[in-house]
């Protein structure tokens, strides 16, 4: 194995995405890749020849840009499902993550817990279902009925802290670690 692991959504996270808008394109949503803004334009040509000619050149573009992965094309789903998996870390503020679609940003999630171990400290480390590994951050004690198999609800808190709701135990302070 390589010196570094990356996992498909940490891939679709560093896409690579070349930016520009045309004035000409006031219509289209601004910071749209220039392959894709140049695309576009070949709508605004009045002749059916010339309009043609750009459709097939700026496709070609957009077709070699996705080929060498200069841009990557991911549909709604895909990036929920991104969201999901990235849910808890820390992040840069990333395009493809803002919320300006009118849809609410992850708040929670409902997961099941596949490991858990307690720490030296007494608190509890888990890993759940998508991979994701958390540790509590606080010092209440949890019981002995959240093992694996139990269902976790880890949602917001403030400030950037989460909580980890164990089904039939107590909720504690959590933060994800990988």
């Amino acid at each position: 194995m390589s010196k570094y692991h990356y996992s498909a959504a940490s891939i679709c996270v560093t896409l690579l995405l070349c930016t520009g808008a045309s004035p000409a394109m006031a219509d289209e949503p601004a910071g749209q890749p220039a392959v894709v803004v140049n695309l576009m334009e070949c709508r605004a040509i009045a002749d059916d020849t010339a309009r043609l000619a750009c459709f097939d050149q700026r496709t070609q573009e957009l077709s070699s840009a996705v080929g060498d992965r200069s841009i990557v094309v991911a549909d709604r789903e895909e990036v929920r499902a991104t969201n999901r998996s990235l849910f808890g870390l820390r992040l840069p503020r990333i395009r493809i993550f803002s919320r300006d679609d009118g849809e609410e940003a992850l708040s929670e999630i409902e997961t099941v817990i596949q490991s858990i171990s307690r720490q030296y400290d007494g608190k509890v480390s888990f890993t759940v279902d998508d991979g994701a590994r958390w540790v509590q951050t606080d010092g209440h004690v949890v019981t002995g009925v959240v093992r694996e198999g139990t269902r976790v609800t880890i949602r917001r808190a403030a400030f950037g802290s989460y909580f980890a709701a164990f089904a039939g135990s107590i909720s504690v302070r959590v933060r994800r670690v990988n």
